[in-house]
């Protein structure tokens, strides 16, 4: 016969734990709600307890509940198989910070889709940071649903919340026009005018530019080589890296005339006045900013350095230039990611739908 009890953790949530004998060995399993407690104890009721855990995929020897991976130990075997060691190191931090924490001692075998759902509705970040972390947990949960260790996957169909993102990391609605783009590019210090004006006409990222060696660029075929890329990393600072992913390693042609300006005398192509390389906080801090507030544009125009890339991808569809063209300028894995980012942004798109139906 089943029993069922009610636990309430240290964080003030409360559980019901329906308790069992099978074949003479006590068990028990635990639910969110006091109505799936009920509906499970009174199928074990009905059916006996083994009937009953096959009925809802969970195991059937009691000591499996006492025992087995914990959340901790399933991410981190995940984690072991990741190729790259810069992915690891970054996905050792999320786990840390976001995963641990709430849920890292728990049995996945006596993990629910109620306690992944609670996590995630604990979570204060963006909602673009509960969904990454919450695709890294499930994707650990799937590879030990793969190995046997549990029957299914508890996060699989839960809800991510929705939260505000950093509003300064924010692309500008709309992008930068051209005219704006060249307002922006007269009021930064010389030092770093070539590096502004090299981010706005090719749209690569800030980290690839500052990982650039002049090794990287081709005078003679006006073509620049995207092979690493040099920025933040979680516990070990500006470190060099591979690019975020295989497609970021691209070759793109750029304008003869930006490219003979280039200074490829020494170790890299941008560097601070130091000749190092250049770091994106630092620049945006000390030069992005105050070149914004020498331009004379509103304050709600102020973007981030990044919003040259979005502006850039802009002009490109706005020339008529197609998707999956962009899509291997940028650097972007598949043309849905350019589509979900820049299917809408072209700035005359209501122009040439009126233009269309006259």
């Amino acid at each position: 016969m089943g029993k069922i009890f009610t636990y309430t953790s240290r964080g003030g949530v409360e559980t019901f734990k329906v308790r069992y004998k099978i074949d003479g060995r006590s068990g028990s399993t635990t639910f969110p709600s006091l109505g799936e407690a009920e509906q499970f104890n009174a199928m074990v009721l009905a059916w006996g307890p083994r009937r009953a855990l096959e009925f809802i995929h969970q195991p059937t020897d009691p000591k499996r509940n006492a025992s087995g991976a914990t959340v901790r130990e399933c991410v981190a075997a995940y984690i072991e198989l990741q190729p790259n060691a810069g992915t690891r190191k970054t996905y050792t931090s999320w786990c840390t910070n976001h995963i641990e924490p709430e849920l890292g001692n728990v049995r996945i075998n006596q993990l629910g889709s109620g306690d992944i759902q609670r996590w995630l509705n604990s979570q204060t970040g963006a909602s673009a940071t509960i969904l990454r972390n919450h695709i890294l947990l499930s994707a650990a949960l799937k590879e030990a649903m793969l190995r046997g260790e549990i029957r299914t996957n508890p996060a699989c169909g839960a809800k991510i919340p929705r939260r505000k993102g950093n509003e300064a990391r924010r692309a500008l609605t709309p992008p930068y026009t051209r005219a704006e783009y060249e307002v922006i590019l007269g009021s930064v210090e010389l030092h770093y005018k070539l590096l502004v004006e090299f981010l706005g006409e090719t749209g690569c990222r800030f980290g690839e530019a500052a990982a650039l060696t002049p090794a990287d660029v081709n005078l003679d075929t006006g073509q620049v080589h995207f092979n690493e890329t040099y920025s933040w990393q979680p516990g070990e600072g500006y470190t060099v890296r591979n690019p975020k992913t295989e497609a970021s390693d691209r070759v793109i042609r750029v304008k003869q005339s930006l490219l003979e300006r280039l200074d490829l005398s020494g170790r890299f192509v941008f560097t601070t006045r130091a000749g190092e390389r250049v770091k994106d906080n630092a620049f945006r801090s000390y030069h992005w900013k105050r070149a914004l507030e020498k331009s004379g544009l509103p304050e709600h125009r102020h973007g981030h350095p990044h919003d040259l890339r979005h502006a850039h991808a802009t002009w490109l569809l706005d020339a008529g230039i197609s998707l999956p063209a962009i899509q291997k300028r940028l650097g972007h894995k598949d043309v849905m990611t350019t589509l979900r980012m820049y299917g809408h942004a072209a700035t005359d798109a209501e122009d040439r739908i009126l233009a269309a139906l006259d």
